[in-house]
């Protein structure tokens, strides 16, 4: 992703998290994650979908982002997504051929003009 995604995201973020979790704003939520340094807790607004048994996030900047750093190290997070709150575990990066039935055709076009490949999926810890 280019400077200027990055530019608009750091604006977005604000807005995005008094927005994101809420049932009629179901395209985003929230991750929670903890630093893996620092311990302190994040929530991270995201586009979220939900799949069976967990969810999967599309990774615009990759798997060097700190929330996806911090997710993996930890083997777990809560996802806020529709007004409910999830335990999640077992990150695991996939591709978009795996995550693309996740998403619908108007959302797989912008995936990929955007050129995003790396997509993290949770498992529900309910579910597991």
């Amino acid at each position: 992703m280019n400077l200027s995604m990055r530019s608009a995201t750091r604006a977005f973020n604000p807005i995005g998290r008094a927005l994101a979790g809420h049932r009629w704003f179901k395209l985003y939520g929230l991750l929670v994650h903890r630093g893996r340094g620092s311990g302190r807790e994040y929530r991270t607004p995201l586009v979220i979908r939900p799949v069976e048994g967990g969810f999967v996030i599309p990774m615009p900047f990759g798997d060097k982002t700190q929330w996806a750093k911090n997710v993996v190290a930890a083997g777990r997070a809560q996802i806020v997504w529709n007004g409910r709150t999830y335990d999640v575990t077992a990150p695991e990066l996939i591709d978009g051929q795996t995550a693309g039935p996740s998403f619908s055709g108007a959302q797989r076009s912008a995936i990929e003009k955007l050129g995003m490949a790396t997509f993290m999926r949770l498992r529900r810890a309910d579910t597991t």
